[in-house]
């Protein structure tokens, strides 16, 4: 019996850890919050929208971070989730949304904070 090596699992124990206490979490409801990230270590830059493939997350951060990013149907689902490593600086996140139908999604972090808004179409 092969046993994987814990720098291997690290990054998917991080994520199902995160999606655990984001789901525990009594406060959340699934849709986005529309907090202000004034207060927030991280600045968003979402383009392009409307888009029909690829949509980019400019994330410049304060600090160096482990971020889970989610793109939400305007339901609430979770259609994609990605575990990202922030650094301090200039981030570049992107998101194939060729799966997905038409529509708008929200832009979120585990916490439920809105970075923005995209178009699909």
């Amino acid at each position: 019996m092969l046993t994987p090596k814990l720098d291997t699992m690290r990054p998917l124990l991080q994520l199902l850890l995160g999606i655990t206490l984001l789901m525990c979490n009594p406060a959340f409801s699934g849709a986005p919050s529309h907090s202000n990230l004034a207060d927030s270590k991280v600045t968003p830059k979402i383009y392009p929208s409307p888009t029909d493939s690829w949509v980019k997350l400019e994330l410049q951060s304060e600090e160096e971070m482990d971020q889970v990013i989610l793109i939400k149907n305007i339901s609430g689902k979770t259609m994609i989730l990605k575990l990202v490593e922030i650094r301090q600086g200039n981030n570049l996140v992107e998101f194939d949304l060729k799966e997905l139908n038409n529509g708008l999604y929200y832009i979120t972090n585990e916490q439920g904070e809105l970075y923005g808004k995209v178009v699909k179409n």
